[in-house]
C-alpha cells in the first residue's frame, strides 16, 4: 500500500515512517532547496470521505493528513513527526 504515496514533484524521500498499523505513515522530504519537512499520511478506503473528493477510487488511497514546517535537517523533521504525531509513538 504504502509505495502509491504521491510525491509533490521537485522533493525526494529521505525516510518513511511506518506506524505499527498499516493505515498511517510519515514521508521525511528534501525539497529543491535543501530543506525538509515531513509529510503524514492516513491510508482512506474507497467509500470513506476526505476534505477533497475526487470521487470514488479503487481499493482506496493514501490521503495527506499533514503537512510540516520547513527544517534545516531531515533529523529535525524526522523529531518533529514522532513528536506530533501520536500513531507514531503507540
Amino acid at each position: 500500500m504504502a509505495e502509491d504515496i504521491w510525491i509533490e514533484p521537485g522533493w525526494t524521500e529521505v525516510a518513511r515512517l511506518k506506524a505499527h498499523d498499516p493505515h498511517h505513515v510519515a514521508v521525511v522530504l528534501r525539497g529543491p532547496h535543501g530543506l525538509h519537512r515531513f509529510d503524514a499520511f492516513r491510508w482512506r478506503k474507497h467509500d470513506e470521505p476526505s476534505e477533497e473528493d475526487d470521487g470514488p477510487i479503487q481499493g482506496g488511497w493514501w490521503d495527506c493528513d499533514h503537512q510540516s514546517g520547513l527544517h534545516d535537517t531531515a533529523e529535525a523533521a524526522e523529531r518533529q513527526a514522532r513528536t506530533e504525531l501520536p500513531w507514531l509513538r503507540a
